[in-house]
């Protein structure tokens, strides 16, 4: 293992990702928005009943929710941190832990 290769792919990886991730949470953002306003739109029009502008419109809100809550990746680094610390101590687990430890 390269000292530091890790870390220099994470970097890599979030300046390239959190640009990519930002710009498409954005547009989905704007598409779900866009949406909402069109539902609206329909509503107003007398197009759609009103429970099934409310289902609809739920939806969409569960969806722009969704997409709000949705976290960040883990980074190769913690990922590499964590399956260290589990190689550290597998000798001496029992096999109820690593059993356990897969999952």
């Amino acid at each position: 293992m390269i000292p530091g290769l890790a870390e220099a792919v994470d970097a890599a990886i979030a300046s390239y990702s959190g640009q990519e991730r930002k710009s498409g949470r954005q547009a989905r953002r704007r598409s779900i928005d866009e949406r909402l306003k069109r539902l609206a739109d329909l509503y107003e029009l007398g197009d759609l009943a009103k429970a099934e502008y409310r289902n609809r419109k739920n939806d969409l809100l569960i969806e722009r929710d969704q997409l709000e809550a949705q976290p960040s990746a883990a980074s190769i680094t913690l990922q590499r941190q964590r399956l260290e610390s589990i190689a550290d101590v597998w000798s001496v687990m029992a096999a109820e832990e690593r059993s356990a430890s897969c999952r």
